[in-house]
């Protein structure tokens, strides 16, 4: 891909993504009214491999780091020739101590801006993600872009220059936090419906199941597994996000 010598990305400085990876046992609890341990511990294993899928190799995207100590996410690193920093190793415990060291290691490193990707996001494609780069070039530095969950509450994807740029807090309310007016700092909001897409609630699950996006390993997994299927007989009503 190659840009005007007039475009913001033509001067863009070196991009890596970041993926910080809960142990795939230990994801998504919330599903567990609706999926096993092992649906759910597969189901995690397949959204990552769709973000993977997205990220890696994207003509946007210098290098691809996924953040993690459980060793079946080091396999999925290695298959996939990208690196997988561990937290242990940082001398950090926990998802916003981890993201943080990776900036100000990366930010020493040189590395211009950081794009922190969560690994639920199954209907993420290369089209979004272009534009949510577009869109955060077109700032001058230093720049924060965030692209929020459904209803404006978590932080799906934000992008930093430079990487240090703020302090990450993922967690409940993290889109306010990460979306606050900062002296310096120009901060902008992305709203995409893929990228909003993360699968937390078994509400999240029936839209992607309703969704059914093509060539996803997510929506395959549960098809095979008859997972959909089985959701597609039980008839209780599910809550929408935000009221469970």
């Amino acid at each position: 891909m190659s840009f005007p010598d007039d475009s913001p990305l033509k001067r863009a400085p070196r991009l890596w993504a970041v993926v910080p990876v809960k142990g795939f046992d230990e994801g998504k609890q919330r599903l567990a009214q609706i999926l096993s341990a092992q649906e759910r511990s597969a189901l995690c294993r397949a959204m990552l491999a769709d973000v993977l899928d997205v990220l890696c190799g994207h003509p946007l995207i210098d290098e691809v780091l996924l953040v993690s100590d459980d060793p079946a996410v080091k396999e999925v690193a290695s298959e996939r020739a990208i690196a997988c920093w561990s937290e242990v190793a940082m001398g950090v415990r926990g998802l916003n101590p981890a993201v943080n060291a990776a900036a100000q290691r990366l930010r020493d490193e040189g590395i211009g801006t950081l794009m922190v990707v969560h690994g639920d996001l199954p209907c993420l494609s290369k089209e979004v993600v272009r534009r949510l780069i577009e869109r955060h070039h077109e700032h001058a530095l230093p720049a924060v872009t965030i692209a929020p969950d459904s209803v404006g509450e978590g932080s799906n994807i934000v992008l930093v220059s430079p990487p240090t740029a703020i302090s990450f807090r993922f967690g409940p309310h993290s889109f306010q936090h990460h979306s606050a007016p900062m002296a310096g700092v120009a901060v902008t909001t992305f709203f995409c419906q893929d990228s909003c897409a993360d699968i937390d609630t078994p509400a999240d699950l029936h839209e992607l199941i309703r969704r059914s996006p093509e060539g996803k390993q997510s929506f395959d997994y549960l098809l095979r597994s008859g997972i959909v299927a089985r959701l597609a007989g039980d008839r209780r009503e599910i809550a929408p996000r935000g009221q469970q």
